[in-house]
């Protein structure tokens, strides 16, 4: 059960966060169990590489993930849900959001600049093919829906017709 962020935000560490690790140390304890495991999913958002380390170690285990989410998945904690390896349901009622890949990179010269345009390019770019893999959607129409730098919400039954979702409860 993930509560709160995936991984700290930087911004305000007094919010409770669940790392990427600690999701991991503990998708490892099953690892040795038979059958499938379940995440039931009610997140705040979080950081983009938390989620990735997430979504790339879930393709390694020998096991379905399923993601069930009846409250909240904000901005990147929705992408769990999204690429999950099993079955992805979620409420009617949930909030859904997501936002485009963000990096606050301060003060800095043009060619840090251009490093970091290169790395949330790769970002954006890993996330479409982790979601691609399970939707129904190209990679085109994904982009156009998810990532257009604005907080908008998803609705599940849009999710669900993009294939970013398998149930609306």
């Amino acid at each position: 059960y993930i509560y709160g962020r995936i991984g700290q935000d930087e911004d305000n560490e007094s919010d409770r966060a669940t790392s990427s690790k600690q999701i991991i140390e503990q998708l490892l304890q099953f690892s040795e169990s038979p059958g499938d495991v379940s995440i039931l999913l009610h997140s705040l958002g979080g950081t983009y590489d938390d989620v990735l380390e997430t979504l790339h170690f879930q393709r390694m285990l020998p096991f379905k993930i399923d993601v069930y989410c009846f409250g909240c998945a904000l901005a990147e904690s929705s992408m769990l849900l999204f690429g999950s390896t099993g079955t992805r349901v979620i409420s009617s009622g949930a909030r859904l959001t997501t936002t485009d890949v963000y990096e606050d990179v301060g003060f800095l010269n043009a060619s840090k600049l251009e490093a970091y345009g290169k790395m949330i390019s790769s970002r954006r770019k890993q996330l479409l093919d982790f979601i691609s893999e399970r939707s129904a959607a190209n990679i085109g129409e994904l982009e156009s829906e998810l990532f257009q730098g604005t907080s908008r919400p998803l609705i599940p039954s849009r999710a669900a017709a993009l294939g970013l979702v398998d149930e609306v409860q």
